[in-house]
């Protein structure tokens, strides 16, 4: 790499994960990709970062952070082995761009960079534009971005993510306008190689229906409930392994439509161990595990994580899915010591793990405006009422970045109860050792800690049985 461009490497997550090399892939794993950039506007010394990533599952993703230093106007990277299509997103100074609005799409738009590519990113008549080998490829899904973006800024597709509006409608004009973007899209059939062609299309294909069995499984309706016509056009598609193993959308499209099919519409709880067997006898070689990883990672609240996670981790032979699996599970598994947290209350008296050695300690972590936190509140409450004479201890953890709305939410009750000790992380939200340590990532989120300061597997969800498994927990620890 020449010796103006320095690199930063920040693994947010995990290293890429390295894809098996594929005798039915068309392209050569050894040939060199990069991506390089000649803009008028950019000045020497701005930084340029390129943000490869292979995962993105539910609110985890695996991220390779890349920068170059601007010199003469351009930018260069170069990567000597890129084993598999990864999503691409390129950063820019917002402010050198002349136009902030196609500014602002540039740095939305995903790109899918395969190995062997070789495009420069230039600006002309006022928007980006990709030149060199298999451009055309990054040049259609920024096209199809800008498509999309300005066909669904409107009051219908803005509601479609409000489970309150009418669903029927949002449903109906997201299926108008996906099938817009859809025939534009095969406008550009022949412009790229077939492979990247299919990959681009099926993971459109395949994104679209997560959302929809997404909300369908949150709300726990069909989509006959809200008069919609439930047609997924890619539930008969045969099952290319070689292919559905690069789709970035493919193993949560699975997921979703597992539990729309098997619970939302037979009216049954997701269970991970019925997902993990579904998965481990359909599917096969790397889409099977990579199917199962996702799984796992997505379910880090299960009660059965750590049953799954080990059956997982025995039968998976690629290493990159056996450690990022490791890795996002290290400090979920029932066992391993709990962090040693220290929190203060309203008073500013300091509370610390080690302060409950001895004591069952149940954390509840939540935020203002989290409407399940809400209705988590009187069911916890109910379990506390029932250990109030024993050696067990409540502690609610907020996230807020406001003390004052931490404390109007304490005083109002919503949010906590009187047996409960309400403990506040200072501000900092997810950047708190305590959340980060704890991994949480979606609230509200209870945590069980065993009298020895261990980790003790998760329970169900006290809104689904009543708090009946939360409370064999912590009995069998008393």
């Amino acid at each position: 790499m020449k010796t103006h461009i320095q690199l930063l490497i920040l693994i947010i997550l995990s290293q890429i994960v390295s894809c098996r090399t594929d005798k039915n892939r068309d392209y050569d794993f050894k040939q060199i990709t990069s991506i390089s950039g000649d803009l008028d506007f950019l000045e020497d010394g701005d930084s340029i970062s390129i943000v490869l990533t292979e995962f993105v599952i539910g609110n985890e993703r695996t991220d390779s952070v890349y920068t170059a230093v601007v010199k003469d106007r351009k930018f260069f990277f170069e990567w000597s082995r890129i084993n598999c299509p990864l999503t691409m997103r390129v950063r820019i100074p917002m402010n050198r761009v002349p136009d902030k609005k196609q500014a602002d799409s540039f740095q939305r738009a995903y790109f899918t960079i395969m190995p062997g590519d070789k495009a420069n990113l230039c600006y002309d008549e006022g928007d980006f534009k990709f030149e060199g080998r298999n451009a055309e490829k990054f040049n259609c899904q920024y096209s199809l971005y800008k498509m999309e973006r300005k066909m669904t800024d409107n009051s219908v597709y803005s509601s479609f993510v409000d489970r309150d509006a009418n669903l029927k409608a949002a449903f109906t004009y997201k299926d108008s306008v996906d099938s817009v973007l859809l025939q534009y899209l095969d406008t550009w059939k022949g412009k790229m190689s077939k492979r990247a062609f299919n990959i681009i299309r099926l993971d459109f294909s395949y994104g679209s229906e997560v959302i929809k069995y997404w909300l369908f499984n949150g709300i726990k309706k069909k989509g006959e409930d809200v008069g919609y016509s439930f047609k997924d056009t890619t539930s008969n598609r045969v099952i290319d392994s070689s292919l559905h193993t690069e789709l970035r959308s493919f193993p949560n499209y699975l997921i979703e439509k597992f539990e729309y099919d098997s619970c939302t519409v037979a009216g049954r709880k997701f269970q991970l161990g019925d997902c993990y067997r579904f998965m481990d006898k359909t599917l096969s070689d790397e889409l099977r595990e990579k199917c199962l990883t996702y799984l796992i990672i997505k379910n880090l609240k299960s009660d059965s994580l750590t049953k799954y996670r080990n059956m997982a981790l025995n039968s998976i032979e690629n290493d990159s899915y056996k450690k990022l699996i490791e890795r996002m599970t290290k400090k979920h598994i029932e066992g391993i010591d709990a962090f040693d947290f220290s929190l203060s209350d309203k008073n500013g008296k300091q509370y610390s793990l080690s302060d409950f050695k001895g004591k069952v300690v149940v954390l509840d972590f939540w935020f203002t405006g989290c409407g399940p936190c809400k209705q988590m509140t009187p069911y916890l409450a109910k379990v506390a009422k029932k250990f109030k004479p024993f050696p067990v201890v409540f502690l609610s953890v907020c996230a807020d970045r406001s003390k004052k709305t931490w404390l109007k939410s304490v005083s109002e009750g919503e949010y906590t109860f009187n047996n409960s000790i309400k403990l506040f992380t200072g501000g900092r939200g997810r950047e708190h050792s305590m959340i980060k340590n704890y991994e949480v990532r979606g609230y509200p989120t209870i945590i069980l800690i065993n009298p020895e300061g261990k980790m003790m597997r998760k329970a169900i969800d006290p809104r689904l049985d009543d708090g009946e498994d939360l409370e064999n927990l912590i009995r069998e620890k008393i």
